[in-house]
């Protein structure tokens, strides 16, 4: 498999958008869609918006951070575990209750990239590393971190894709 790196991909889409017109464009999405599984046609659609485009500052890394730290001591506090048990489906022991905190994450991941991708490489630094602490942090083990990898599964966007189109060096 070919990769690219995020720069010369972003580089190469560019290029190819500036030839076509918007007929070109109409033609390929409707093509790209027409052959979409029924099953991936709601995430397809909801790809069609035209993203906002805002200049991040200093307050936004910080409220960012702020938001990352409300939501660790909401983990810590067990806000969204209603219990402990065994799962049939797992075989194993696990927590239950509020998967809402996923949502919550990926949009912290998603709002991270954008400080790094925005240059604002310490804010960027201390959010990942607070999202890393909040994933390791579980309620019933009173501040004994640890990590399991169903957390990552519930969890749209990865740390792999966060990362993806960071500047390196």
């Amino acid at each position: 498999m070919r990769s690219m790196s995020y720069k010369t991909f972003i580089k190469q889409v560019k290029s190819r958008l500036n030839v076509m017109s918007k007929a070109d464009l109409d033609d390929m999405i409707i093509c790209w869609a027409e052959k979409e599984l029924p099953s991936n046609r709601p995430d397809f659609v909801d790809k069609m918006i035209v993203p906002e485009h805002r200049d991040l500052n200093a307050s936004d890394g910080e409220a960012l951070l702020s938001e990352i730290d409300a939501f660790t001591q909401r983990v810590k506090s067990g806000e969204y575990c209603e219990g402990w048990g065994w799962d049939d489906d797992i075989y194993e022991e696990r927590d239950w209750g509020d998967e809402s905190w996923a949502d919550e994450v990926d949009d912290f991941f998603l709002e991270t990239r954008e400080l790094l991708l925005g240059g604002d490489y310490r804010q960027a630094k201390e959010a990942y590393k607070r999202l890393f602490e909040a994933l390791r942090t579980h309620p019933f083990n009173k501040g004994v971190r640890i990590i399991r990898l169903n957390l990552f599964a519930a969890v749209k966007t990865t740390p792999i894709k966060a990362f993806s189109g960071a500047k390196t060096g």
